[in-house]
């Protein structure tokens, strides 16, 4: 017996020694993980709407000063939190540019809100049509039969003009310190609790299932007519031809998606008009950018008249050089915008950001199209001062998963001079 008890001594022994270097191997890949991350994971969570959750406390040993492309006091990347994909490279490309962001958590297109806002959309057209055909209004009825009650209840809902009258839309002067507070369709989105609620103050009906309704169009608007149009009295088309809606291209039906997308936006607008930062830029999180992106809007920002609101660096679907650039330097692509679509990546002044916050909450404008149609409706009628970088500086990758369309998104594509992801994810010694 004597004679086996060193070798337990030494069996024992090992054993520790093993589970011992196992445990400082874990230690040292997390610690490894952790340092491949900028600082800007620890302050990323902003939820600037009012209608979610507040963010996070920031640490008090987070610096909160951080490069921010050099023409802007912060960036923004809106997000779903669930596409740990696209956060992770966007991590890798903020990390290889050494610029920082806070991410603002998107809004699900199944989130519960979203079929609220819906329903407040095809009531808000419910009566712009019935105005817009002589009918009076009493206790309107909201259900799977469509409007009831009126003079012409025969007519289907969600299909008369939409009117677009920004009556008392800009409310606040647009220098001012003072919070936007809530109206509109702010209300449209508070929680059902909120004595301020559109759901308490204004209930509607429920909805009846199966829900045989026809699908919301998207509110249409005229072309554009010049770099300073002088139809200032928005009246954008309506298609009410019920038999041509099933041969609608997708993008004229209001979907879940694009009034998700609209909250997310309006979410970080609102934050910047009501914040300190004087210029923000807001960015998806499927995006890559030129390499040398903050030397490019340094030396083209100067060009830019004092009274800006809106620097489209990405667009597509639209030929953003239309109209004569701002000045003849070679090194300046910046033109009055035409009619850029796509709203992956901009620049907002504070004064632009409140500007566009009392536009997009105007109950008869709100949610009424895909939020990019929305910019350019507001281009077109002048509501808005936009211009555009061309050729695109920020472009979508197209090769992840879209969160609004089908496959990776819409055909468009569009390309780079010099790709910063592909430096991002390079080895560092060929870099």
């Amino acid at each position: 017996m004597d004679t086996f008890r060193p070798r337990h001594k030494i069996s024992a022994l090992g054993l520790t020694l093993v589970f011992a270097a196992f445990l400082s191997s874990i230690s040292f890949l997390f610690l490894f993980r952790v340092s491949l991350l900028p600082s800007s994971w620890a302050l990323t969570r902003s939820s600037s709407s009012p209608f979610h959750r507040q963010p996070d406390k920031l640490p008090s040993n987070v610096s909160t000063t951080t490069s921010s492309l050099g023409v802007a006091s912060r960036v923004f990347v809106v997000s779903l939190p669930r596409r740990l994909d696209r956060r992770q490279r966007m991590l890798r490309l903020g990390n290889a540019l050494g610029f920082n962001f806070t991410w603002v958590d998107a809004l699900e297109a199944k989130h519960g809100l979203v079929g609220r806002i819906m329903e407040r959309v095809r009531w808000q057209r419910d009566l712009e049509s019935i105005h817009a055909h002589g009918g009076r209004p009493y206790r309107v009825q909201h259900g799977a039969e469509g409007v009831k009650g009126t003079i012409h209840g025969n007519r289907s809902p969600s299909q008369g003009a939409l009117h677009d009258v920004f009556e008392d839309a800009i409310n606040l002067p647009l220098d001012s310190n003072s919070p936007l507070g809530l109206r509109g369709a702010d209300l449209w989105a508070l929680d059902s609790a909120n004595p301020l609620s559109s759901d308490i103050t204004d209930p509607l009906a429920p909805v009846n299932f199966p829900d045989t309704r026809p699908p919301i169009l998207c509110a249409q608007s005229a072309g554009p007519k010049g770099p300073h149009n002088n139809d200032s009295s928005p009246t954008p088309h309506v298609n009410t031809n019920t038999a041509d809606q099933e041969s609608l291209p997708h993008w004229r039906i209001l979907s879940r998606a694009m009034i998700a997308c609209w909250h997310s936006h309006l979410s970080v607008l609102r934050q910047v008009a009501e914040g300190q930062d004087h210029v923000a830029i807001v960015l998806e999180d499927d995006v890559d950018m030129e390499w040398d992106l903050e030397s490019r809007l340094k030396g083209m920002w100067g060009a830019l008249p004092h009274d800006w609101d809106l620097v489209m660096l990405g667009h597509c679907w639209s030929k953003e050089s239309t109209f004569p650039a701002l000045t003849k330097s070679p090194a300046s692509n910046l033109y009055p915008s035409y009619s850029p679509k796509c709203t992956h990546a901009y620049a907002v002044s504070r004064s632009g950001a409140r500007r566009l916050v009392q536009y997009l909450r105007t109950p008869s404008f709100a949610y009424s199209r895909a939020l990019d149609q929305a910019i350019v409706h507001l281009i077109h009628t002048d509501h808005i001062k936009s211009f555009s970088v061309y050729p695109s500086v920020v472009i979508q990758t197209k090769d992840v998963a879209s969160d609004i369309l089908s496959g990776n998104g819409s055909n468009w594509r569009d390309t780079l001079m010099d790709s910063a992801l592909a430096h991002a994810e390079e080895p560092k010694e060929y870099q």
